[in-house]
Protein backbone atom coordinates (compact mmCIF):
# COMPACT_ATOMS: atom_id res chain seq x y z
CA UNK A 1 0.00 0.00 0.00
CA UNK A 2 1.53 3.31 -1.11
CA UNK A 3 0.93 6.26 1.18
CA UNK A 4 -1.11 9.09 -0.29
CA UNK A 5 0.24 12.63 0.14
CA UNK A 6 -1.76 14.97 2.35
CA UNK A 7 -2.82 18.39 1.13
CA UNK A 8 0.17 19.94 2.89
CA UNK A 9 2.79 17.88 1.06
CA UNK A 10 5.44 20.11 -0.45
CA UNK A 11 7.20 19.67 -3.77
CA UNK A 12 10.93 19.20 -3.40
CA UNK A 13 13.43 20.51 -5.91
CA UNK A 14 16.11 17.91 -6.57
CA UNK A 15 18.62 20.73 -7.10
CA UNK A 16 18.20 21.91 -3.51
CA UNK A 17 17.76 18.65 -1.57
CA UNK A 18 20.26 15.81 -1.85
CA UNK A 19 19.55 13.99 1.45
CA UNK A 20 16.41 12.83 3.24
CA UNK A 21 15.59 11.50 6.70
CA UNK A 22 12.24 9.71 6.97
CA UNK A 23 10.27 8.98 10.14
CA UNK A 24 7.08 7.01 10.79
CA UNK A 25 4.76 7.88 13.65
CA UNK A 26 1.35 6.44 14.48
CA UNK A 27 -1.96 8.03 15.38
CA UNK A 28 -4.60 5.50 16.44
CA UNK A 29 -2.75 2.74 14.57
CA UNK A 30 -2.58 4.77 11.33
CA UNK A 31 0.93 5.47 10.09
CA UNK A 32 1.99 9.00 9.27
CA UNK A 33 5.26 9.42 7.42
CA UNK A 34 7.19 12.64 7.50
CA UNK A 35 10.42 13.34 5.69
CA UNK A 36 13.03 16.02 6.21
CA UNK A 37 14.76 16.92 2.97
CA UNK A 38 18.07 18.77 3.21
CA UNK A 39 21.27 19.54 1.36
CA UNK A 40 24.56 18.12 2.62
CA UNK A 41 26.42 21.41 2.15
CA UNK A 42 23.84 24.15 2.78
CA UNK A 43 21.18 25.11 5.30
CA UNK A 44 18.34 24.09 2.97
CA UNK A 45 15.57 22.36 4.92
CA UNK A 46 12.16 21.18 3.71
CA UNK A 47 9.45 18.97 5.24
CA UNK A 48 7.07 16.56 3.52
CA UNK A 49 4.21 14.76 5.26
CA UNK A 50 2.50 11.67 3.85
CA UNK A 51 0.14 9.05 5.17
CA UNK A 52 -3.30 7.60 4.92
CA UNK A 53 -6.01 10.24 4.74
CA UNK A 54 -6.45 11.62 8.24
CA UNK A 55 -9.85 12.60 9.52
CA UNK A 56 -9.41 16.35 10.06
CA UNK A 57 -11.72 16.17 13.08
CA UNK A 58 -9.37 13.73 14.82
CA UNK A 59 -5.86 14.92 14.03
CA UNK A 60 -4.56 18.28 12.88
CA UNK A 61 -1.09 19.00 11.58
CA UNK A 62 0.80 22.30 11.66
CA UNK A 63 4.22 22.88 10.12
CA UNK A 64 6.35 25.75 11.41
CA UNK A 65 9.22 27.25 9.45
CA UNK A 66 9.58 29.98 12.08
CA UNK A 67 9.45 28.52 15.59
CA UNK A 68 8.60 31.95 17.03
CA UNK A 69 5.11 31.24 15.64
CA UNK A 70 4.80 27.96 17.57
CA UNK A 71 3.04 28.29 20.92
CA UNK A 72 4.55 24.95 21.98
CA UNK A 73 8.11 26.18 21.33
CA UNK A 74 7.54 29.58 22.94
CA UNK A 75 6.10 27.90 26.05
CA UNK A 76 8.36 24.86 26.56
CA UNK A 77 11.69 25.57 24.82
CA UNK A 78 14.52 28.05 25.19
CA UNK A 79 15.59 29.00 21.66
CA UNK A 80 18.28 31.36 20.43
CA UNK A 81 18.32 33.63 17.39
CA UNK A 82 21.62 35.35 16.65
CA UNK A 83 23.59 36.97 13.84
CA UNK A 84 27.11 37.96 14.73
CA UNK A 85 30.66 38.14 13.38
CA UNK A 86 33.67 37.39 15.58
CA UNK A 87 37.18 37.42 14.06
CA UNK A 88 36.02 36.53 10.51
CA UNK A 89 33.75 33.80 11.90
CA UNK A 90 30.08 34.45 11.14
CA UNK A 91 27.21 33.03 13.17
CA UNK A 92 23.65 32.89 11.84
CA UNK A 93 21.26 31.05 14.19
CA UNK A 94 17.49 30.93 13.75
CA UNK A 95 15.85 28.93 16.52
CA UNK A 96 18.88 27.12 18.00
CA UNK A 97 17.64 24.75 20.73
CA UNK A 98 19.15 25.58 24.12
CA UNK A 99 16.94 23.31 26.24
CA UNK A 100 13.58 22.89 27.90
CA UNK A 101 12.35 25.79 30.01
CA UNK A 102 12.98 24.66 33.62
CA UNK A 103 9.47 25.44 34.89
CA UNK A 104 7.99 22.99 32.35
CA UNK A 105 10.51 20.11 32.48
CA UNK A 106 8.00 17.85 34.27
CA UNK A 107 5.16 18.68 31.87
CA UNK A 108 6.71 17.32 28.66
CA UNK A 109 8.83 14.33 27.80
CA UNK A 110 11.01 13.44 24.88
CA UNK A 111 9.81 10.49 22.82
CA UNK A 112 12.55 10.35 20.17
CA UNK A 113 15.94 11.78 19.28
CA UNK A 114 17.85 11.24 16.06
CA UNK A 115 21.08 12.93 15.02
CA UNK A 116 22.57 12.45 11.56
CA UNK A 117 26.15 13.71 11.49
CA UNK A 118 27.52 14.46 8.02
CA UNK A 119 30.67 16.31 9.15
CA UNK A 120 31.73 17.72 12.53
CA UNK A 121 29.87 21.04 12.00
CA UNK A 122 27.21 19.59 9.72
CA UNK A 123 24.26 17.65 11.15
CA UNK A 124 20.49 17.19 11.30
CA UNK A 125 18.67 16.64 14.60
CA UNK A 126 15.07 15.47 14.88
CA UNK A 127 13.55 15.27 18.36
CA UNK A 128 9.98 14.40 19.31
CA UNK A 129 8.16 15.67 22.40
CA UNK A 130 4.79 15.03 24.02
CA UNK A 131 2.82 16.86 26.67
CA UNK A 132 2.66 14.39 29.55
CA UNK A 133 -1.03 14.93 30.37
CA UNK A 134 -2.21 14.24 26.80
CA UNK A 135 0.06 11.48 25.49
CA UNK A 136 -2.10 10.56 22.48
CA UNK A 137 -3.42 14.02 21.68
CA UNK A 138 -0.33 16.15 21.15
CA UNK A 139 3.18 15.67 19.79
CA UNK A 140 5.76 18.08 18.46
CA UNK A 141 8.77 17.20 16.31
CA UNK A 142 11.64 19.68 16.43
CA UNK A 143 14.06 19.70 13.48
CA UNK A 144 17.42 21.47 13.65
CA UNK A 145 19.80 21.70 10.70
CA UNK A 146 23.34 22.92 11.31
CA UNK A 147 25.92 23.42 8.62
CA UNK A 148 29.13 25.33 8.20
CA UNK A 149 29.42 27.06 4.85
CA UNK A 150 33.18 27.12 4.23
CA UNK A 151 33.06 29.54 1.31
CA UNK A 152 31.21 32.12 3.47
CA UNK A 153 32.91 31.11 6.74
CA UNK A 154 29.47 31.01 8.35
CA UNK A 155 28.05 28.68 10.99
CA UNK A 156 24.31 28.37 10.20
CA UNK A 157 21.46 26.81 12.17
CA UNK A 158 17.93 26.57 10.80
CA UNK A 159 14.97 24.96 12.51
CA UNK A 160 11.44 23.82 11.78
CA UNK A 161 8.70 22.01 13.64
CA UNK A 162 5.77 19.70 13.01
CA UNK A 163 2.88 19.67 15.44
CA UNK A 164 0.35 16.79 15.48
CA UNK A 165 -2.63 17.51 17.72
CA UNK A 166 -6.27 16.86 18.46
CA UNK A 167 -8.69 19.48 19.75
CA UNK A 168 -8.16 18.13 23.28
CA UNK A 169 -4.37 18.44 22.92
CA UNK A 170 -4.65 22.00 21.64
CA UNK A 171 -6.87 22.94 24.60
CA UNK A 172 -4.25 21.57 27.04
CA UNK A 173 -1.49 23.54 25.25
CA UNK A 174 -3.61 26.69 25.44
CA UNK A 175 -3.92 26.14 29.20
CA UNK A 176 -0.12 26.29 29.53
CA UNK A 177 -0.03 29.52 27.58
CA UNK A 178 -2.46 31.13 30.01
CA UNK A 179 -0.28 30.31 33.06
Amino acid sequence: MNPKPLEISLKISKKQADRVATYIIYHKESPIIFSVHFNKSSSYLQIQIEGEPIDKKQLNIAVYRNLDNSHFCKTFFALKNMKNTVANYKIDYCGKFLGVNPQYEKNIHQIMYDKLVLQPKNYLITAGWKISSVINDFSFYFIQRRCYEYNKKTDIIRTAGIQFYTEKGLNILTGYQND
